[in-house]
């Protein structure tokens, strides 16, 4: 029972609305997106990806790479109901409303290319999996350029 439960569980944040209220934040952030749940999440995905770059392209590897595929996507559709913290840098209601949708929109484009990948990995396609991996990484700079809050290092 809890294996046909599972997968319902971990798809039903997608199609429950986000509940996070935009309250008043100061012009810089006093908490680094390291600190907040959405950072945790990432940190996630971040090691679930390290440890498959080095495994990716042998066929054998393919099972482990799975597993931490499913652990990138967990963690995606909880972090897409997050709000990054640099929300707070956007000026009003509608500024706030665009910023946070096109963050999900971002998030569900990483979402469809781990399912890429992990179909890829199911088929055992080397040459696809090499192609969806790199589509994979290739979305996350530009996302995080765009979302990710300026730090003293940055």
């Amino acid at each position: 029972m809890k294996t046909k439960l599972l997968p319902f569980l971990a798809l039903l944040p997608l199609f429950a609305p986000s509940f996070s209220a935009a309250t008043e934040a100061p012009a810089t952030p006093i908490v680094a997106d390291d600190d907040t749940p959405l950072g945790e999440c990432m940190d996630a995905i971040n090691k679930a990806m390290r440890g498959m770059r080095r495994k990716i392209g042998e066929a054998e590897n393919f099972a482990e790479c799975l597993k931490a595929v499913q652990t990138i996507q967990a963690k995606s559709i909880e972090a897409k109901g997050y709000d990054p913290v640099k929300l707070a840098e956007a000026e009003g209601d509608e500024a706030k409303a665009k910023f946070r949708m096109e963050y999900r929109m971002k998030m569900h484009e990483f979402l469809n290319r781990s399912f890429e990948l992990e179909v890829a990995l199911m088929k055992g396609d080397v040459e696809a999996v090499g192609k969806a991996y790199k589509a994979l990484v290739s979305a996350k700079r530009p996302a995080h350029k765009a979302f990710k809050a300026k730090t003293k290092k940055d």
